[in-house]
């Protein structure tokens, strides 16, 4: 490491330990990859060794990010033994009056497990998606918003957590609820509420619309737009709360397409990367605690720190366009144009 002002150094060893005493800064990271709750019959051990394999399947489409993660020839040897990758496990009663079975499976042993078959995992940082949704029926328009979602936006976040997916609902302020409400058509719905979700900051934005056409059948239509490519399709079905969980489905394969691909995440690299902008002792506190929270980041080690730039060389999943792809999910740190490799810490 070069040298640095004696003032700065000792701040910068005070920071350090307080890091023991800090919650990370991380990025946008998702909460819960190892549990899973699926109903049971009874507290039977044939039960509950059936329920462990339906939960670890579900783990397995949250760490993966594919749907078909659990019928995957490399995954059925973990689930026929699930029971033995439980880290603890309880019974809870479920809102209809049956029993769910909580399972929680051991991180460490599962990624082992998976890496030693070949199993590419998405990891804990992933990007958000602001959803606008509106209810279309006889009675007039609803719109799902963070304060009130109702029915439909229960059902969204509900299911979202199935899938691992950071979900923004919209505050639906003054200026939202008007221009969605004045909005007549689709096209001027998905490009208004697609105008909107650029005040999140959100690298994802799904706009829906769900109207109650005849006989009791609910026709939908849907745009997502990722990194400005938009993709838009249409559903119907009896139940809105069904095609709002399709959405979901339709959103977390669009997502794991893009960010969760296996050729780019399934191999690393040692990069460089310079972080700039650093104004004392806490920053530089703040940006280490960052980067030791981003799991692509798997080796951390740091050539030279002065007052305003940090020099590291990293081992991570994916080589600089998976690390480029964790940082870009969070707010920390801004690439410097030009300039190769090369972040700002943000304020």
């Amino acid at each position: 490491m070069q040298a640095v002002g004696r003032g700065f150094r000792r701040a910068l060893l005070l920071a350090l330990c307080a890091l023991l005493f800090t919650s990370p800064l991380a990025a946008r990271t998702v909460s819960g990859l190892y549990n899973a709750s699926v109903p049971v019959k009874d507290r039977s051990p044939a039960e509950r060794s059936r329920a462990a394999a339906a939960a670890l399947g579900q783990v397995l489409v949250k760490l993966t990010g594919n749907r078909a993660a659990a019928g995957d020839a490399s995954a059925r040897p973990l689930l026929s033994r699930a029971s033995t990758l439980l880290l603890q496990y309880g019974y809870a009663n479920a809102s209809d009056g049956g029993l769910l079975l909580n399972a929680r499976f051991d991180e460490h042993v599962l990624d082992r497990e998976l890496s030693e078959r070949g199993v590419v995992t998405w990891g804990h940082q992933r990007p958000d998606t602001v959803v606008f949704l509106v209810s279309d029926a006889e009675d007039g328009r609803q719109l799902i918003g963070g304060d009130a979602p109702g029915a439909l936006g229960e059902t969204l976040l509900r299911k979202a957590d199935t899938r691992a997916l950071p979900l923004v609902l919209p505050m639906l302020d003054l200026e939202e609820s008007a221009r969605l409400n004045a909005a007549q058509d689709w096209e001027a719905l998905a490009t208004g509420a697609g105008e909107l979700g650029v005040r999140y900051g959100a690298p994802a934005v799904l706009v829906g619309q769900l109207h109650a056409a005849n006989e009791g059948v609910w026709e939908a239509r849907w745009r997502l737009t990722i990194d400005g490519d938009a993709l838009d399709w249409q559903d119907e079905g009896d139940l809105g709360e069904a095609l709002v969980e399709a959405a979901v489905d339709a959103l977390g394969d669009a997502l794991a397409r893009r960010y969760a691909e296996p050729a780019l995440l399934g191999g690393a690299e040692r990069v460089s990367m310079t972080v700039v902008g650093l104004r004392g002792a806490e920053d530089y506190a703040r940006l280490s605690n960052y980067l030791e929270s981003l799991d692509t980041i798997t080796d951390l080690f740091l050539r030279s720190v002065d007052n305003q730039r940090v020099l590291y060389e990293a081992t991570a999943r994916g080589g600089r366009a998976g690390l480029a792809q964790a940082i870009g999910f969070g707010r920390v740190l801004a690439p410097v144009p030009g300039q190769v490799d090369t972040w700002e810490l943000k304020p």
